[in-house]
């Protein structure tokens, strides 16, 4: 993975490494093993640099109000709805930025790329596997449920 020397890397598996791209600390911040990296935020309107994953990353709306802003990835722009169960598919190396126009909540999901390479042996070809950069305009009703435990967990303490 080539850097470009304005983009800055993130890298979950750092402590409090999202700490210099968010205006909060994580209310949640959880590695699950060497591979899986589990955020909650809560933060107010922002906006982060351009910056680029080491690990792939999901990020999902926790809460059942709109929250829109636009991310830029992999060259384009998308103004995002980001509303309950809406994910973003960030893969590792994409160079990506985006803003939040009202306060939000948003789980972040960080596998290592090797993980998603070792699940898939024997399923598929794993030279062929693929992860597509995706805005945050669609759901998915499994992730959605995982970030829905982490929130209902925050909340409780």
């Amino acid at each position: 993975m080539e850097q470009n020397s304005l983009v800055k890397l993130l890298d979950f598996r750092q402590h409090q490494a999202s700490h210099d791209f968010v205006p909060n600390p994580a209310v949640i911040s959880s590695n699950l093993g060497k591979t899986i990296h589990l955020e909650l935020h809560r933060q107010p309107e922002f906006e982060t640099i351009e910056h680029q994953h080491i690990m792939h990353v999901i990020a999902c709306g926790v809460t059942n109000t709109s929250a829109p802003g636009e991310r830029f990835l992999d060259g384009k722009v998308c103004a995002e709805r980001r509303e309950l169960g809406d994910i973003a598919i960030i893969p590792a190396g994409i160079a990506h930025r985006c803003n939040w126009k009202v306060a939000a909540e948003f789980g972040i999901l960080a596998v290592e790329p090797a993980l998603l390479q070792q699940v898939s042996l024997g399923l598929v070809d794993s030279d062929r596997i693929e992860l597509i950069p995706q805005f945050m305009n669609k759901q998915d009703q499994l992730i959605q449920g995982i970030f829905t435990t982490l929130k209902n967990e925050s909340d409780r303490n």
